[in-house]
This record gives structure tokens, C-alpha cells and sequence, in this order.
């Protein structure tokens, strides 16, 4: 009997405590983020100190709430923060954690960060309803009191985003080269070969006639005659070769004395001998 009552007590207790925890969950429930009296509101259907807890954005701590706070349906299950103009007009990410900085009780992002759209500067983005997963735009902010009657401001649809057509690059039609024109082909032209007039019948052995014969005679003694006086004037126009007379004139000198000393030299070898015999 007694183990079965510590047992039906202890289901009983540990059933009460983990109800409690799960419907304790403190969230934010709503956020006014135009102008420059930006305020952040917590929500919980359950009494929990909060008292440490840490409210970030995404660069860095936004508030630390006091020692002593609680919020829950003994006191208020809103609780309202003033942060001045900390939170980003064209989108920001919203963080809870507890008092040790790194377990993340609850997020809203909004704007350029992902999630619902930018509130306008008289409405405010919150769950709906109050403690719910979804958040949503409103047209008037209901700070301090529940979502639950607020009027919804949805977010405009974005527009598709239309992908410029890239216009087709034109074809260059390819240029025709030129074909050259061949050159025409010169044929070299022949010197015509000189035809030799033929002798008269009445010469004999085909030699030139009288007339021929006089005439060319004439004609090659004019050129004789031409050539010889060509050739005398060419001799006498020649100058007289001097260095050449000097040369032969200093040769037969040289074998005049030559001989001279051989005679002289004989004459005395040849009364040398005669005085010796």
C-alpha cells in the first residue's frame, strides 16, 4: 500500500512539473520597429521570472532584463521594453535567451532578414494570436494587450522578378574575298631572223655580184683606213716610256763595269801565273 502511494505521488509530481514547463514558454509575442521609440513585448500564459534574461538583435545585446521581473497571469502576461531605436527599419532578427547568453528561448526575424515583412510606422508585427508560431503584420499595434482582435496588414506580393532576354548577337554575313585577276601571259616575241638576199644567177659559185663586190671592197677599205688612222693617232698620242729607257740605261751601265772589273781581274791573275812559271 505505502509503495504504491509513493509511486502514485511521485507520477503525480513529476506530471505537474513537466505541464508546467511545457506551458511556460515565454516568447515574443510582438515589436514596433519605425521610428525612433522602438519597443519589444514578451508574452507567457505562466508565471516565470525572467529576471537575466537576454534580448539580442543580429550585431548585439539589446537589453538584459532586471532582477526581480516576472511575467504571468499573477502580475501581467505582457511584459513591454523600451529599447529607443535599436531595431532596423528595413529588417533585423529578434532574439530571447536566458540568463546564460547562449540557450535561444525565442526568434522573430523581419524584413531583409527573412520571415514577416517591415511593420508600417502606425502597426507593428506580433504572433497571431497571442503565443502563436505564426507572426503576422498589423495595421495598428496592440501593445500591452492581445493579438487576438488585431486587424492584419498582409505583405504585399512580391513581384516577379523579370530576367532580362538577352537580345541575340547579330551575324556578320562573312566578306567575300576578291578572286585576283590572272595575269595575262606575255609570249615573248622573236627576233625575226635576218634572210640573207640571194646571190645572182650570173655569178658563178654564188659569189656577190660586180656592183656588190665594188661596193663592199670600198666599204671595207674605208674601215681599214679608218682603223690605221685610228690606231697611229692612238701610237702617237702614247706617251714616251722613260722610267723604262732609265732601267735599260742602268743595266747596260751595270754589265759595262761588270765586265770592266772581270777583265781587270783576269789581266792580273794571268801575270800571277806567268810569275810563277
Amino acid at each position: 500500500m505505502g509503495r504504491k502511494f509513493f509511486v502514485f505521488v511521485s507520477f503525480i509530481s513529476l506530471s505537474f512539473i513537466f505541464a508546467k514547463g511545457a506551458s511556460a514558454q515565454v516568447v515574443i509575442n510582438e515589436m514596433s520597429t519605425e521610428g525612433s521609440s522602438d519597443w519589444i513585448e514578451l508574452f507567457s500564459s505562466e508565471d516565470v521570472d525572467i529576471s537575466g534574461w537576454i534580448l539580442k538583435d543580429t550585431t548585439s545585446t539589446v537589453e538584459t532584463i532586471g532582477s526581480g521581473t516576472s511575467i504571468g497571469p499573477s502580475t501581467s502576461s505582457y511584459y513591454i521594453i523600451g529599447v529607443s531605436n535599436r531595431l532596423n527599419n528595413g529588417g533585423d532578427k529578434v532574439s530571447l535567451y536566458l540568463p546564460d547568453g547562449s540557450t535561444k528561448k525565442d526568434e522573430i526575424p523581419y524584413g531583409d532578414q527573412g520571415g514577416v515583412c517591415t511593420p508600417t510606422s502606425s502597426g507593428s508585427i506580433g504572433r497571431y494570436p497571442d503565443g502563436n508560431q505564426v507572426v503576422e503584420r498589423f495595421i495598428a499595434h496592440s501593445q500591452g494587450v492581445s493579438n487576438n482582435s488585431a486587424t492584419l496588414d498582409p505583405c504585399p506580393t512580391p513581384s516577379p522578378t523579370q530576367t532580362p532576354t538577352t537580345a541575340p548577337t547579330p551575324t556578320t554575313a562573312p566578306t567575300s574575298t576578291p578572286t585576283p585577276t590572272p595575269r595575262p601571259t606575255l609570249t615573248p616575241t622573236k627576233t625575226p631572223t635576218p634572210t640573207k638576199r640571194p646571190s645572182s644567177e650570173n655569178n658563178e659559185g654564188g659569189g656577190l655580184s660586180q656592183g656588190e663586190s665594188t661596193l663592199g671592197i670600198l666599204g671595207l677599205r674605208s674601215e681599214l683606213d679608218k682603223a690605221i688612222e685610228s690606231t697611229g693617232e692612238a701610237k702617237s698620242k702614247k706617251p714616251f716610256p722613260i722610267l723604262a729607257a732609265l732601267l735599260v740605261g742602268l743595266g747596260a751601265i751595270l754589265v759595262g763595269v761588270s765586265g770592266f772589273i772581270f777583265m781587270k781581274a783576269k789581266r792580273r791573275y794571268n801575270g800571277m801565273d806567268e810569275k810563277n812559271n
